[in-house]
């Protein structure tokens, strides 16, 4: 019999230590690319793996970048979101997590399913502007995709994959989720100080 095999049917019957129980998950992260070379890790228990692909056109540069590891509470599986600003600079942030079971099972690369969702959902506000820690004013508004159901307001500062900080204020679409998950996951960057978070 396998060693797998064996493992499983140890934890369904015998009430065996949980580390026999637990499944094993590449994880890696690469904020400036999309490949990343994983090394196995012990799960907290029987999870999924996952592997989130990140990509962001932000006034007119593309970055991407990818993670693999366990899955927690706060990641959905099979899940693809999007932020966006419109305007003269026009911005999108789109997110694909993908989830498999069993013992390293996330080798999969980075993956941006092609967009289908169509603006017309919410109208919001939108605009975007750098160097400010002042919130910026609208310069219009637009029509969200059909998943986005909130308009967002962000002021603060991020610090990027060098060190450098960014002074910003946006307004544009997004969903529930990415309000809920969005700083912690976001290409790149991280916030250092955040004025003004809000969904509506």
């Amino acid at each position: 019999m396998r060693m797998t095999s064996l493992a499983v049917i140890l934890c369904l019957f015998l009430a065996v230590p949980t580390a026999v129980c637990s499944t094993t998950c590449l994880q890696c992260t690469n904020v400036n690319g999309k490949t990343c070379e994983g090394k196995p890790v012990t799960c907290d228990g029987d999870r999924k793996c996952f592997v989130r692909s990140n990509f962001l056109h932000y006034l007119g540069e593309d970055s991407s970048s990818i993670t693999k590891g366990c899955v927690t509470e706060n990641i959905p599986c099979d899940y693809v979101g999007y932020l966006d600003i419109g305007g003269a600079n026009s911005s999108t942030y789109s997110m694909n997590i993908k989830c498999c079971d069993g013992d390293n099972c996330n080798t999969f690369g980075h993956e941006i399913p092609e967009e289908n969702e169509k603006f017309e959902g919410k109208t919001c506000p939108t605009c975007v502007k750098l160097n400010s820690n002042e919130e910026c004013v609208p310069e219009t508004d637009m029509v969200c995709r059909g998943k986005d159901d909130l308009c967002y307001t962000y002021v603060g500062t991020w610090r990027d994959e060098v060190g450098n900080e960014i002074h910003s204020s946006e307004k544009g679409c997004l969903e529930t989720f990415l309000c809920k998950e969005l700083f912690g996951l976001a290409t790149g960057m991280e916030a250092v100080q955040t004025t003004t978070f809000t969904c509506t």
